[in-house]
């Protein structure tokens, strides 16, 4: 297996560039955005609580530890994603060991210029694929894929929203005694996204009822892209292909027309045979969102639900993180406004792994999960279930439970 040094010929090749002009262009609009201080949220009394990032060394004393990056060994532009990834990663996690992550940037970097190289997709694809074996590269593997997906989320040049579905299933580091995908799959839904997610359906639906005039349209219709995306997980190519009648109404109680909802999914990938569309338990303050928004478009049942446009995955990523922006708390919405924080996004990917591994977690069986995620079986051709394939659309369980699970079906 190849080795790597991260500081091989680093000083000979400052000059060279790994980014071509679009990148270059967009590095300039990615420094924009970065905080001129970025404060520590969850500092302790005895740590430092903010960084100047304008400094091009960075020292601060944090969690029992003194840490210090010199952005020095790196040019503008690398400086640029450096830091503005590093304080992506302060926002989503703590700065604790911010060296560490700057070493696997530097890493990433020398990879590159080593091998004449650009910053793309496939080739950090590929680097991950190549050091996933290595256990003396765990933390790095994982410092770039978060510098992936991050590039990803923000539509930077030669990265695509596309590419993050199949991201979760390249070839990753192994996990001690951990034969299923989720043990080593990180929900990046947590719960303090939840709660404000379903505090932002209820308030959303407490104005409907109150005042739904005042609602404007763009909100009812990305609130209702979220709310399926958040409930079901489907796929933006699953989203485009919904009319308004799969919304369904279960069951009314007529003593206070309490009404149960359920979405008829189609299946993820098409097949040579013709299948009924699923039905999938829909919650009220979802449901009625997206009732109110066929109210207001004046859907008939027949009608495409949404129209996603030319690029469905674009629009659906637009969507979501619109949507969660306008459900934070007031106090994060001003503080990205006044550049104060990165703002943070989320993919459509993030949500339907999250159904997976919620589902995962509390014992579903394969079976099961599929159902909900509307994955087409390949009982069809073999009579069981083809689990190598079913991992690759979903990303439930790992191959070598496939004989196990044939066991059982």
């Amino acid at each position: 297996m190849e080795q790597f040094d991260i500081f091989e010929d680093s000083q000979e090749q400052h000059s060279v560039s790994v980014f071509n002009d679009r990148q270059m262009i967009a590095l300039q609009d990615l420094d924009k955005k970065i905080p001129k201080v970025v404060k520590f949220l969850i500092a302790d009394k005895f740590d430092d609580n903010f960084i100047n990032s304008t400094n091009n060394i960075w020292k601060f004393y944090y969690s029992g530890q003194t840490e210090k990056l010199d952005f020095s060994i790196f040019s503008e532009n690398e400086t640029t994603l450096a830091k503005f990834f590093l304080i992506a990663f302060i926002q989503k996690n703590t700065p604790s060991f911010l060296s560490r992550k700057i070493y696997s940037f530097n890493f990433l970097i020398n990879y590159l210029k080593n091998r004449n190289l650009h910053l793309n997709y496939e080739n950090l694809k590929q680097l991950l694929i190549e050091i996933a074996p290595q256990e003396n590269h765990q933390n790095t593997y994982a410092h770039i894929k978060f510098l992936l997906r991050l590039l990803i989320l923000e539509d930077f040049p030669n990265f695509d929203i596309e590419d993050d579905f199949e991201l979760e299933f390249i070839p990753r580091p192994k996990s001690f005694n951990s034969n299923l995908f989720y043990q080593e799959y990180e929900d990046t839904i947590d719960y303090p996204l939840i709660s404000m997610i379903q505090q932002g359906f209820i308030k959303l639906n407490q104005v409907i009822k109150d005042n739904f005039q005042s609602i404007d349209n763009q909100e009812l219709l990305y609130s209702s892209i979220l709310g399926l995306v958040y409930v079901t997980g489907l796929r933006p190519v699953q989203l485009a292909k919904l009319s308004a009648e799969d919304i369904k109404i279960d069951t009314t109680r007529l003593i206070d027309q309490f009404h149960r909802y359920s979405v008829l999914i189609p299946y993820a990938k098409q097949s040579q045979y013709i299948h009924e569309k699923i039905a999938v338990k829909l919650p009220e303050e979802v449901a009625e969102i997206i009732i109110a928004y066929i109210k207001r478009y004046n859907l008939s049942s027949k009608n495409k639900l949404f129209n996603l446009g030319e690029n469905s995955a674009h629009f659906c990523s637009e969507a979501i993180n619109t949507q969660l922006f306008n459900f934070a708390p007031k106090a994060y919405r001003e503080a990205v406004r006044a550049g104060e924080m990165l703002k943070q996004k989320y993919s459509f990917s993030d949500f339907r792994h999250h159904v997976g591994y919620s589902l995962a977690m509390a014992g579903s069986s394969a079976e099961e999960i599929a159902y909900i995620l509307g994955h087409l079986m390949c009982a069809e051709k073999t009579g069981g279930f083809n689990l190598v394939n079913y991992r690759h659309s979903s990303g439930v369980y790992h191959e070598q439970e496939t004989e196990d699970l044939h066991r059982r079906i």
